[in-house]
């Protein structure tokens, strides 16, 4: 069996090595894009959306070499697809933080949280068509889905109860 060496490649596609703790590396990946969902809360929303993109297709050698490093097309070790999902899903917090991400409440973030990692973890269509994609596209495609389906929900529970 070929020893595995942490690179720069898998350091930064895995979350900054969170992908390597055990037990759930998506859900501990999905935790890193809290943060950076609410950094980018400070933008308009469409470019919040677009750099959520941006960084997809940024990130895109990296995991490429990664996965080949790893010698797995889906590595489970590799989380940026899902950091960069839940980052999308805090978007739809947007209109709630116009005085300031410190402003949410807590709540919110945490549903938030909680609904990416379902969709994430079931992959409704047509996340579930992406996830068979052996492919970058596959890969983050169906965390992207994920991430905006998650931001609908949780923008549709808030306006229905405004108290979660």
């Amino acid at each position: 069996m070929k020893k595995f060496r942490l690179t720069f490649a898998s350091f930064i596609s895995s979350g900054f090595g969170l992908g390597f703790l055990p037990g759930a590396p998506g859900t501990w990946g999905s935790l890193l894009g809290i943060p950076l969902g609410l950094w980018f809360l400070q933008f308009p929303i469409y470019l919040s959306v677009l750099f959520c993109f941006l960084l997809a297709l940024l990130m895109s050698p990296l995991v490429k070499r990664a996965t080949l490093e790893l010698n797995h097309e889906d590595a489970q070790q590799i989380v940026i697809d899902e950091i960069i999902g839940q980052a999308l899903a805090i978007q739809s917090l947007k209109r709630l933080s116009l005085a300031g991400p410190q402003t949410l409440p807590i709540s919110y973030i945490i549903w938030a949280f909680i609904l990416f990692r379902i969709f994430d973890i079931f992959k409704p269509f047509p996340a579930n068509l992406l996830d068979r994609q052996k492919s970058l596209l596959g890969l983050f495609g169906d965390d992207i889905v994920a991430g905006l389906y998650a931001a609908i929900v949780i923008k549709g529970l808030i306006k229905i109860f405004p108290a979660i």
